[in-house]
């Protein structure tokens, strides 16, 4: 698909993303998606935006998207990350919808 690299190609390049206010996704393949949704039985997945094997499943906004997408993929997810607030809701709407203890 065009435009989606995974997040170790993004990791250590992020030019391809403009320091600009906008809109941004997270896109996941169809075995993340399944993972993610399994405990949500009433959510029509044939609503869900998608492109070729991908699923948009987050969508956020942002000042400065360079900025947002690399908080998202470089941020350490720590107890104190946690306890100050600063965790990204990605990981913390990751973290929900696994069931899984933000800080473990």
């Amino acid at each position: 698909m065009k435009n989606i690299k995974s997040i170790k190609e993004h990791r250590n390049d992020l030019s391809c993303v403009e320091k600009k206010t906008g809109c941004y996704i997270w896109w996941f393949d169809e075995n993340g998606k399944d993972i993610l949704l399994k405990d949500l039985p009433g959510v029509d997945k044939s609503r869900i935006q998608r492109k070729g094997n991908y699923y948009a499943l987050y969508y956020g906004i942002a000042k400065d998207c360079r900025q947002r997408i690399n908080w998202h993929i470089n941020q350490k997810h720590s107890i104190s990350a946690v306890k100050s607030g600063y965790l990204s809701t990605l990981r913390q709407t990751l973290s929900a919808l696994l069931g899984k203890d933000m800080t473990c």
